[in-house]
């Protein structure tokens, strides 16, 4: 759903006003708004710094591995999710003379981590590490 879209959903449920997407479209842009895309970084292009930290990561992973490339000894890899306390969709309705994005960095990033791997008899139990959830 665009923005325009949303102020429309929002105009009905909090005013009872019915409102036409385009004509909100109109106004918006009426208003001095436009509706432009974010920068696209590309995600190939590593830094020089990364691909080469990425390779001795790998390289200290293969003495952990047996003939049939299976590790000897287990391996856990953390799965971080995390969102940006500004974070924004593709495209926004802002003022035309506005950039659109913060510098990178800029407002607190919320991150989720909360696992644990243990051994119980022979086999592996993975579960949520208790009290880890913040809110």
């Amino acid at each position: 759903m665009t923005n325009a879209a949303h102020v429309v959903d929002e105009l009905q449920n909090v005013a009872g006003f019915t409102a036409l997407l385009r004509t909100m479209r109109r106004v918006v842009k009426r208003l001095g708004f436009a509706y432009v895309p974010g920068p696209k970084p590309n995600i190939a292009a590593d830094a020089a710094g990364t691909a080469k930290f990425r390779e001795e990561y790998m390289m200290k992973k293969v003495p952990n591995r047996d003939h049939h490339r299976n590790p000897r000894t287990p391996e856990v890899f953390l799965d971080e999710s995390y969102v940006n306390e500004h974070h924004v969709a593709s495209r926004s309705w802002v003022p035309a003379d506005r950039i659109r994005y913060a510098t990178s960095g800029k407002g607190r990033r919320f991150c989720f981590v909360a696992g644990v791997l243990t051994r119980k008899n022979v086999g592996l139990r993975g579960t949520w590490v208790e009290g880890s959830f913040k809110f």
